[in-house]
């Protein structure tokens, strides 16, 4: 017989969808809210460029970002529900960049993604937690991503994704046009 399972919904803008299910640790799902690491609002420094650097894919959305002198980027987030949330990170480095990772203006990580994947190309990306919060209340949260003094430019990031369960893993490799598999 198969292990119960949780479903995992993945929230983007205007839509939800199903992305599998993970062993019931409890009866409630786990939701998994994705950012492309394109949508941020810039607060300050060097906006990054984006595209795919390598032209390889692998990137969700088809492209990544990259520099970013000194930037400090924003990203606006809804949480249905308060409690602990971990913050994932997908990108792709062949030399150690990290970020500043800040929620609700508090830093979380001062050396966030700071690890490497073998490569700077969509195919070498992987997926890194950068801290996990507990937030609490639902409503409209701020995340934000910096580059830090010492690496001042970011690695070749993806996307970011809160999710609501530690037990829970990003699947590791993007499909182009099915998404990951």
């Amino acid at each position: 017989a198969e292990a119960p399972c949780a479903l995992i919904e993945l929230e983007t803008p205007g839509e939800a969808s199903v992305l599998g299910c993970e062993p019931a640790l409890t009866s409630a799902p786990v939701t998994a809210i994705w950012m492309e690491a394109e949508s941020f609002t810039l607060e300050s420094g060097t906006a990054p460029t984006t595209g795919d650097w390598c032209a390889q894919g692998g990137f969700s959305g088809g492209k990544h970002l990259m520099a970013g002198w000194g930037a400090v980027l924003r990203y606006t987030v809804s949480l249905p529900t308060a409690g602990k949330w971990v913050i994932w990170g997908r990108y792709a480095a062949d030399t150690p960049r990290s970020s500043k990772l800040s929620f609700d203006a508090a830093v979380v990580n001062a050396t966030a993604f700071a690890g490497t994947s073998g490569g700077w190309c969509g195919p070498k990306a992987k997926w890194e937690i950068g801290a996990t919060v507990d937030v609490a209340a639902a409503g409209t949260h701020a995340l934000d991503l910096q580059t830090t003094a010492q690496d001042f430019t970011f690695s070749h990031f993806d996307a970011l994704m809160l999710v609501n369960s530690r037990a829970y893993t990003p699947p590791a490799k993007w499909a182009a046009g099915a998404g990951y598999s």
